[in-house]
């Protein structure tokens, strides 16, 4: 893949279409509401419309709508040159792959997990119907705290409990996706008492810098958030 600079206000350099499924979930209905999800999603939208990016955003989605807004990414994303998708809320692994949840997410046990959540398995895929040599990125600022992990009961087979924070998926399982996180694997991020939690914060601000390539871009944002 060449490099990827990104040029403030006109977004990728050589990037001639983009598309952007943009995602927060705040008001939980069975498990612990985030203050900041909302905010985040809206602001990250503001910023990627002002950088030429196609915008499909929802918050507070549950499950239906969820899953509206990714079909209709994966039908723009066909042979998109850029595609990032954004999304801020709880998430939870169970048996090492990544969920994230509907606000109206309800679980008992890990067979409800599979169909009341939005795996990344899925998300991942959308995203792949972009162009071969497009950009492909994936934000995740979903490693909340999530109660609801505590109350599902894992079949005995040595697995233990659902793990804290989303799993970490290793490069050749990414596929060409640059997938970046809010925290380290198995870990939650921290939500803070802004307007934007830590994360969301320093992304916002580093993508209104100019000539920024991504992968600095990144490697900025990790710093910032280190550092608060």
């Amino acid at each position: 893949m060449a490099v990827l600079v990104w040029t403030g206000t006109n977004g990728f350099a050589w990037a001639d279409r983009r598309v952007a499924l943009i995602v927060g979930n705040s008001a939980y209905q069975r498990v612990t509401p985030l203050p900041n999800p909302r905010n985040d999603a809206t602001d990250v939208a503001d910023v990627l419309r002002g950088l030429d990016f196609e915008v499909i955003s929802t918050v507070d989605a549950d499950q239906a709508s969820f899953n509206r807004a990714l079909s209709e990414f994966s039908r723009k994303a066909l042979d998109a040159d850029a595609v990032l998708f954004y999304y801020a809320g709880h998430g939870i692994q169970v048996r090492g792959e990544n969920y994230f949840l509907p606000i109206d997410a309800d679980a008992r046990d890990e067979n409800d997990a599979e169909f009341s959540f939005v795996s990344m398995e899925k998300v991942k895929r959308a995203l792949d119907k972009s162009a071969t040599n497009s950009i492909r990125i994936m934000v995740l600022d979903a490693c909340r705290d999530n109660p609801l992990a505590r109350s599902i009961r894992v079949a005995s087979r040595g697995v233990g409990e659902p793990t804290r924070g989303l799993a970490r998926i290793d490069m050749q399982a990414a596929g060409g996706t640059i997938v970046v996180y809010a925290t380290q694997p198995n870990q939650v991020a921290q939500d803070g008492n802004e307007r934007n939690s830590p994360f969301t914060s320093s992304f916002i601000s580093r993508l209104k810098e100019p000539s920024l390539e991504v992968t600095k871009l990144f490697r900025s944002v990790t710093e910032d958030v280190r550092a608060k």
